[in-house]
């Protein structure tokens, strides 16, 4: 390679390939050349032995050297004695090099200074240039340049992926060593992509893009265009572009002025041409995105999978850039559809038989209970005033019932929770005159406290607490009661205690007045509670605990050295990182502000709690970017195509057929499991499902307002990704520990099963199948289809362990079931539409032929 003064519009004369001078705007240095001349058995400081010289270019010479410290043949390249200013050139090019490893990019050592002469050491190719391949065989067969062409695009992606911008990509800059395989040499005009603006123009003017020729910074783009004209020579033979000066040149490029390379070779893949057209293209913004997108439409070997088999860690961009694609047969997508649907139908019809809330004989609207709540309070307080109430409905272990819990204060209700919701003791009943009242789903009274004054006053001659009323209200005949002595505590100041015992109903009421007014009044069951566990699931649910809580520590800290560790090496996808715990952080806080208590009347107050909430879920939002750069890249490494349809969803790419035959396999599974979870409770004949307790649920029931339901799903999407991820992370961690496959699919599913225990309902036996099968679902989503697939699978259980299912028309909560039924439908659906990329949506039948 040489060098030459010259700006973009003088005249420069074009040679071949090899011969093209080197460009560089503003150099002002002498055009003689100059480098060492050193001869065959020449020693350097006693370590390299030189052995021939192998090419001279404009920064000096190149030769074959022994190192003989460490018994292997190098090449040295060293600077024209007549170029000292070159040695800074020299630095940058092995601070630039050092940035890239990969099997296709000559690898730089060091660079050295001995007995006054400076130089590189470098990886020695036994080859020759493609320049001169091509100038002695022609073209290269298509079968070997589409090999050689995905080698010179696979190296040119790791150097994009560092940054790094070549700047002089020729054939005269590939090798081809002795078994074929191309390796790109000579960084020395390379710069880093966010400093390439302010460097001169530089590069071989005949693989120039036309914008550099024009004085504009080198980009990627640019980058391309070499390669496209690279690989118009590898194919053809011969050069896009014959010009005689720049500006012929420039003018050339703009018109698109070449003969397409079909024309030259009658039988090239189309495949091929097509990519070589859009590098050639003259704005840089219709080329190609990436080299991996070329790599991505290029035909021959998977890039992807040609990445992992040369130990390297594939970019998001070619993750995303597989080949892999989703469409599905229509029959087969069809069929998915129907399994979705009909399972979803199966949801509901198991549903009445399984859980707790079809079970209750009547569950009344909330409306309902607060004007019922209220009249209580009313009749046995009518002192107190309200400023604020809050209700739930919830779901109790023992006895296995659904209540209904209203909370009021003469004061703005103040919960002091993470999620800012009012429960049964927060905020706590502190202020006189907060009442909190618990109702049976049917409206009788189950529970009622109301906190006294804090000044006694003095005892008046008004008459006793009104309890036939709140006895008759709870559907007691205090005839039919037997009076016992009080046995417990009163959760507020009381002066006088009753308590009575109906031997019919087996329940036992205590009451609890102050002064002669209620301040409570509570039913509770007169036996203890039965239990349905044995002992062996009671110790494995509480294994189950103890590995959760373990993961939970142990999963920050590995995080934070894992996330350091991938930053330090520019490994970690920070986009996609952002963008995941940019949708957490919305899902999340949006459910979880419909889900709190808001004090409207309140700014302060209301402020407070948002504020609250947002800082609260923003960290949490913070330390799942963490965890993802953290393991992202790990994953990345080792199963990229668990990770294909994820990454095209992070890119938008919305109708892409891979994404929708993953939602809809998620979909599948989870219809699957959700059908052996009800199923595990009709076939053991165990005590119905409650949907706040089981499994490990929190909060109150998906009864209530207009945003219950609409939370839920929220909260339901948000924990499916956390699920997802975290399945993701622990698959991965597995496998680092275990190193095989095999084992580690075979220990995952084990370890699954245990933590899936207490899912489900009944005895241990038939439990262990559920989570056996789960554990089975979950690694070979993972595995077959990726994490997309379990995020769709997680939201589909999820959702449907949260909401309370109906078809009836007639019920209150239709409307919230049939959003939530109509949603998960719409994913299935969505999912469907998009695998069958555009192919007839009917299976062809037997008689339309």
């Amino acid at each position: 390679m040489t060098e030459k003064d010259a700006g973009p519009e003088q005249p420069t004369p074009f040679r071949r390939p090899e011969d093209t001078p080197t460009l560089l705007v503003h150099d002002d240095g002498p055009a003689e050349r100059a480098a060492p001349q050193l001869a065959p058995g020449t020693i350097l400081g006693e370590r390299y032995r030189i052995v021939a010289p192998l090419g001279s270019g404009g920064m000096g010479e190149v030769y074959r050297a022994d190192d003989l410290r460490l018994g292997q043949t190098v090449a040295l390249k060293f600077v024209s004695r007549a170029r000292p200013h070159l040695d800074r050139r020299l630095f940058d090019e092995v601070r630039i090099g050092r940035e890239i490893a990969h099997p296709n990019v000559c690898r730089l050592y060091d660079i050295v200074e001995m007995d006054g002469h400076i130089f590189i050491s470098m990886e020695f190719i036994s080859g020759e240039d493609l320049a001169s391949l091509l100038r002695r065989v022609g073209r290269l067969p298509a079968d070997r340049a589409i090999t050689v062409a995905r080698q010179i695009c696979a190296g040119i992606a790791a150097a994009h992926d560092k940054g790094v911008i070549h700047r002089d990509l020729k054939p005269g800059n590939v090798m081809i060593d002795g078994r074929g395989r191309a390796h790109i040499t000579d960084f020395g005009l390379a710069v880093f992509e966010e400093s390439s603006a302010q460097h001169v123009t530089a590069g071989t003017p005949a693989y120039m893009a036309p914008e550099q020729l024009q004085g504009k910074p080198a980009s990627v783009q640019s980058d391309l265009y070499a390669v496209g004209l690279v690989l118009y020579e590898l194919f053809t033979g011969r050069r896009a572009f014959e010009a005689r000066s720049t500006r012929e040149l420039v003018a050339k490029q703009q018109a698109a002025d070449f003969e397409r390379p079909s024309i030259a070779v009658k039988d090239l893949p189309a495949a091929v041409e097509r990519v070589i057209l859009r590098c050639l293209d003259p704005d840089p913004l219709s080329r190609p995105d990436s080299a991996e997108t070329i790599l991505q439409e290029l035909p021959g070997r998977d890039a992807l999978t040609a990445a992992i088999a040369a130990g390297e860690t594939p970019s998001p961009e070619m993750v995303a850039a597989a080949s892999a694609r989703g469409n599905l047969d229509p029959r087969v997508a069809w069929a998915m559809l129907f399994v979705v649907v009909a399972g979803l139908i199966a949801a509901e019809v198991f549903s009445r038989s399984s859980t707790l809330y079809r079970s209750v004989p009547e569950i009344k609207p909330p409306q309902v209970l607060e004007d019922k709540a209220r009249a209580i309070l009313a009749v046995v307080a009518p002192q107190i005033s309200r400023a604020d109430s809050s209700s739930m409905y919830f779901e109790a272990e023992d006895p296995d019932a659904i209540y209904f819990l209203y909370r009021q204060s003469p004061k703005f209700l103040r919960p002091r929770n993470m999620e800012r919701r009012v429960m049964h003791n927060d905020p706590p009943l502190s202020v006189p005159g907060m009442a909190s009242v618990t109702l049976t789903a049917d409206g009788r009274p189950r529970e009622l406290v109301i906190v006294p004054p804090a000044v006694r006053k003095a005892r008046s001659a008004a008459a006793g607490a009104p309890w036939p009323a709140l006895l008759a209200e709870a559907g007691f005949d205090e005839k039919a009661l037997a009076a016992v002595t009080p046995s417990r505590t009163a959760p507020a100041d009381s002066d006088e205690k009753r308590a009575w015992i109906d031997h019919g109903r087996g329940q036992r009421i205590e009451a609890a007045s102050y002064q002669g007014q209620p301040v409570w009044f509570s039913v509770t069951e007169e036996g203890g509670p039965a239990g349905d566990g044995s002992g062996s699931a009671a110790q494995m649910q509480s294994i189950a605990f103890r590995m959760m809580v373990a993961f939970l520590i142990v999963l920050p800290i590995a995080g934070i050295l894992l996330a350091w560790r991938n930053v330090a090496r520019k490994r970690g996808d920070f986009r996609g990182a952002f963008r995941v715990a940019l949708a957490l952080l919305a899902f999340v806080l949006t459910g979880m502000m419909m889900r709190a208590h808001h004090t409207f009347g309140d700014v302060i107050l209301e402020w407070w709690t948002l504020s609250n909430l947002t800082a609260t879920y923003t960290f949490w939002a913070l330390v799942s970017l963490i965890l993802y750069i953290a393991v992202e890249p790990l994953v990345r490494r080792r199963w990229p195509h668990m990770l294909i349809s994820w990454m095209r969803l992070l890119d938008g790419r919305f109708r892409d057929p891979t994404i929708g035959r993953d939602l809809l396999a998620g979909a599948v599974a989870g219809v699957i499991v959700i059908a052996l979870w009800h199923g595990t409770a009709l076939m053991s004949g165990a005590k119905p499902i409650q949907l706040t307790t089981f499994p490990r649920a929190t909060g109150p029931m998906a009864f209530g307002g207009a945003l219950a339901v609409p939370s839920t799903i929220l909260l339901a999407i948000f924990e499916a990704m956390m699920r997802g991820i975290g399945g993701v992370t622990f698959l991965i961690v597995l496998r680092g520990l275990l190193r095989n496959e095999r084992l580690t699919n075979v220990v995952a599913v084990v370890l699954l099963a245990i933590s899936f225990l207490g899912d489900a309902s009944g005895p241990l036996a038939v439990r262990a199948i559920y989570a056996l099968i789960c554990g089975v679902v979950v690694v070979g989503l993972l595995r077959r289809f990726g994490l997309l697939a379990l995020v769709s699978a997680a939201t589909f259980i999820v959702t449907l362990w949260r909401v309370p299912l109906t078809l009836d028309p007639a019920a209150w909560y239709f409307t919230g079931s049939a959003l939530a039924l109509l949603f998960l439908a719409a994913i299935a659906v969505y999912g469907f539409v998009i695998s069958t990329a555009g192919r007839p949506r009917l299976p062809r039948l037997a008689f339309d032929a």
